[in-house]
């Protein structure tokens, strides 16, 4: 009885932690799902952009990206974010600062 307990325990803990990944899964899996736009404000020479698009590879994320030092569209979003690094991501309305793949699934999953 006890390993029955200790099991949803875990469960739970493990829900808990997750519980942005499963929310965006759930979202995803409903007909008619619309995922909001991503925007990557990034540089082509900084590294944490890169492990930005890589996650979104990984994840089959949709974006648009706008390089801030070469895009006028792109360096005006950025001046009007205040941002002073990259990366900065859009999810709908929401701005993620800096690398931040939990951040960005988390934004996903309340849209």
């Amino acid at each position: 009885m006890r390993y029955v307990a200790l099991l949803f325990l875990l469960g739970g803990v493990f829900a808990w932690q997750h519980q942005g990944d499963l929310r965006l899964a759930w979202q995803k899996a409903q007909p008619g799902y619309q995922p909001p736009p991503v925007v990557l404000l990034a540089t082509g020479w900084c590294g944490y952009c890169k492990k930005m698009r890589e996650y979104f590879a990984e994840q089959n994320i949709a974006y648009t990206e706008y390089d801030v030092e070469q895009d006028a569209r792109g360096q005006q979003w950025y001046e009007e974010l205040g941002a002073d690094g990259v990366p900065v991501v859009l999810v709908g309305a929401q701005v993620i600062y800096g690398y931040d793949p939990d951040g960005v699934s988390a934004a996903l999953a309340v849209q």
